[in-house]
């Protein structure tokens, strides 16, 4: 799948931002707080370079973000912590540290404060689904999984109404899918100077060889070679 550039996320994130606006601002809270919940999912999976898995709520509960899972140091930066992952057999966990305001200026901490504040309203507790909907709450209620609450789907309906290109070309939206998250964040991370390393540790990549598919070469990087002979 296609990584999604900064420029992409900061279109999808202002997008939602101001959808979250406008229905709050219309009285239309369950919308609002839809919105609220995706451009917190962008943050959470673009930044934290974070798989869907370790996010939603599966239907047997044994992985995803619980709302205690999410800890907030105000001003400073938001803490994830990872109960499960696809790599880690023993279930060990991990922790994944977001800047309160990443350093292309989206601001991730604002966003998770807002939207924990909806949850708190909602009679949410800290056993519940983070990304669980606010006005759906009932006794027992978990998220739906990845594909049913299809995070995908919501991705891609965004990039219709935001991009000509992607309404009028079918092959092009079908390249992006929620991993696009993942591998546009590792990318743009190690184009901007971050020790490949630390992009391992931060998306918990076990080996060089597992995160290189995810580390997309641009233009400029292929020139490099033939400008410097």
């Amino acid at each position: 799948k296609e990584g999604l550039t900064i420029n992409i996320v900061r279109a999808l994130f202002d997008f939602w931002v101001s959808s979250e606006q406008s229905y709050r601002a219309a009285g239309n809270g369950r919308l609002a707080d839809g919105a609220l919940r995706n451009a917190t999912q962008l943050c959470f999976g673009w930044f934290g370079l974070r798989r869907a898995s370790e996010l939603f709520v599966n239907p047997n509960g044994t992985m995803g973000l619980r709302v205690r899972d999410v800890v907030v140091t105000s001003g400073s930066h938001v803490t994830l912590f990872i109960r499960k992952q696809k790599n880690d057999p023993y279930s060990r966990g991990s922790e994944v540290v977001l800047a309160w305001i990443s350093g292309s200026g989206i601001p991730i901490g604002d966003c998770v404060v807002r939207l924990l504040a909806r949850l708190h309203a909602s009679g949410l507790g800290g056993d519940d689904a983070f990304f669980c909907p606010t006005h759906l709450r009932v006794g027992g209620f978990r998220l739906p999984s990845p594909s049913g609450f299809r995070p995908t789907g919501t991705l891609v309906v965004a990039l219709k109404l935001l991009f000509a290109d992607c309404r009028s070309n079918s092959d092009l939206v079908s390249r992006f899918s929620w991993h696009s998250l993942r591998r546009g964040g590792a990318s743009w991370a190690f184009r901007n100077g971050v020790p490949l390393q630390s992009v391992m540790r931060h998306g918990v990549w076990q080996s060089a060889g597992g995160i290189k598919p995810y580390i997309a070469v641009d233009l400029s990087s292929k020139l490099t070679v033939t400008l410097a002979m």
